[in-house]
């Protein structure tokens, strides 16, 4: 009886175990994040913001509706202009592997702009549900200090 009681404590908290794995800055995490970025940003040059609003996630939809992100973007290209190019500066993702896994992507920017050339921020994620989405973006550009 007492090996029974052992056993079952053992086998309890075994089962209560989560087991990750955790990677960092790896280049296949990279790519993955890069799809996402790269579709986001041809959707700028295109002008299609409504398709754009596709590859933002539920947590930035938590604090931004779609038409507030919509008169975000109107409001971008009216300051820089249409999109032109964009090059990857800097990057680091944090990817956990297991029982609760999730993603984690920040990507750097040097764009250029019909009007003018910014630095874009892109922070991305993703968890066991879901493919990789837009968590965040942030704009740098003296064109936002000019009248």
């Amino acid at each position: 009886m007492k090996n029974l009681i052992i056993i079952t404590l053992v086998a309890t908290s075994i089962l209560g175990c989560n087991f990750s794995r955790s990677f960092k800055n790896k280049e296949a995490d990279k790519k993955e994040a890069e799809k996402v970025t790269k579709q986001f940003f041809q959707d700028l040059k295109d002008g299609d913001f409504a398709y754009a609003t596709e590859l933002f996630g539920d947590k930035f939809y938590a604090a931004t509706s779609k038409v507030e992100l919509l008169k975000i973007l109107e409001t971008n290209e009216k300051k820089l202009g249409t999109f032109q190019s964009s090059e990857l500066t800097q990057w680091n993702t944090m990817v956990i592997e297991g029982s609760t896994s999730k993603s984690t992507y920040n990507l750097l920017y040097s764009c250029e702009f019909e009007n003018d050339s910014a630095r874009i921020a892109v922070f991305l994620y993703k968890n066991d549900k879901d493919s990789v989405k837009i968590q965040g973006f942030n704009i740098e550009s003296d064109a936002y200090l000019k009248d």
